[in-house]
């Protein structure tokens, strides 16, 4: 009787660790997300998609399912930047990540390797691979850290009213600071940002994000 009990506390206790260690959380529409995956993550890769191409991209996964996709694309001289959006959920250890644009879901088997790295390799996409097997590993960026803070990200970007406004913004917070460059950038949430790009006085390489969708293409 002793050891049933013994057995039965044990199993009780295994559960309740279990359950209380675990990372998934149900969001909208029922669906789980792992929540070792939310934040701010960075990553690369060169070849895998398109022989000489470079891509680095910026992923923010929300814990509400929901996510956010930077991406600089460069092939010589050339660079391209865009942004795309959508929803992100896990089945087990396959990730789910769904384009609002293009309607289509791109899936990946991925391993949480510890708290600031996550390994992936793709299942099934839309669109086809120079490399016989596409992998990348998504390291969690530092900045999360300082994310909140206006303008770092697409995701907190700053709303002017002009492009006078950048400049003034840019002048009153990183006083004496060398402009380095300007790019604009379309979502697929029709919004239109400025990122400047501009080395503080301390030699530290910033870029910040204007939301300038209220004005654009309306003659500034």
């Amino acid at each position: 009787m002793i050891k049933k009990h013994y057995l039965t506390l044990l199993t009780l206790t295994f559960s309740l660790f279990f359950f209380s260690c675990s990372t998934l959380k149900t969001v909208d529409g029922n669906k789980k997300i792992d929540t070792a995956l939310v934040g701010i993550w960075g990553g690369e890769e060169t070849d895998q998609q398109i022989e000489g191409v470079t891509k680095k991209w910026k992923m923010t996964r929300k814990d509400d399912g929901t996510f956010s996709l930077e991406f600089l694309v460069q092939m010589g001289d050339r660079k391209r930047e865009s942004i795309e959006t959508g929803n992100w959920w896990v089945e087990k250890d396959v990730f789910y990540e769904y384009h609002s644009v293009s309607g289509k879901t791109t899936t990946y088997k991925y391993k949480v390797l510890d708290k600031n790295s996550i390994d992936f390799k793709v299942l099934d996409a839309h669109f086809k691979f120079n490399a016989d097997s596409y992998t990348f590993i998504d390291k969690r960026l530092t900045e999360e850290k300082t994310a909140k803070e206006q303008g770092l990200t697409v995701e907190t970007a700053i709303k002017v009213n002009s492009v006078t406004e950048e400049y003034q913004y840019l002048k009153k917070h990183y006083p004496n600071s060398q402009f380095l460059g300007q790019a604009l950038i379309n979502s697929d949430r029709d919004k239109y940002y400025d990122k400047l790009t501009f080395k503080t006085k301390e030699g530290e390489t910033k870029s910040l994000y204007f939301d300038i969708t209220s004005f654009f293409g309306k003659g500034f």
